[in-house]
């Protein structure tokens, strides 16, 4: 395996103090404190993410004085000869659309539905989603890292019955 040299860019325009740790199972890889708006760091030989052993980093920030936790998979992804490959090993698809709909909540669904319908898709073999019409929430991306899903995020924000085929509205219309 290479080396993975990460750059993490900040829009800061008061040159806050910032410090990032990085943790490989609660062992630290590196640390680094510093003034810039890239923060850059190396990870030695680093055990890559797919969706049987979805491995992910903890990434620690500092930033002033408030701490925020979020998670890095490190991953190849090519096509060769036509083949979707994934850390150079062919890849097959099997998913299925995912719309946030509950029968109690409507389109509210709780971290326990998201876990729900996680715990299903690994039950039957699917391990893609495509988020179907509107932006997923971050805790289903969360999850999907988490557990080993691949996901397509569609949010094209669909406007079924809206607007007329010209473009225009008119109040009229809906009488």
């Amino acid at each position: 395996k290479d080396d993975v040299n990460v750059t993490i860019t900040f829009k800061d325009d008061y040159n806050l103090y910032k410090e990032i740790t990085v943790f490989d199972k609660n062992k630290k890889i590196v640390n680094i404190k510093t003034n810039e708006n890239a923060i850059r760091f190396t990870i030695k030989n680093p055990k890559m993410w797919c969706n049987e052993y979805p491995f992910l980093y903890l990434l620690k920030f500092i930033i002033n004085n408030e701490v925020i936790y979020d998670y890095l998979g490190i991953r190849f992804v090519n096509l060769k000869n036509n083949i979707l490959n994934l850390n150079n090993t062919k890849i097959k698809l099997l998913g299925v659309n995912h719309h946030d709909s509950n029968y109690k909540t409507g389109y509210y669904l709780s971290l326990s539905d998201y876990k729900k319908d996680l715990r299903i898709m690994k039950e039957h073999n699917i391990n893609a989603i495509r988020t179907s019409h509107y932006p997923p929430s971050a805790e289903l991306l969360y999850l999907c890292d988490e557990q080993g899903f691949y996901v397509m995020d569609e949010a094209d924000i669909e406007c079924h019955g809206i607007v007329r085929i010209s473009g225009t509205y008119n109040a009229n219309d809906f009488d």
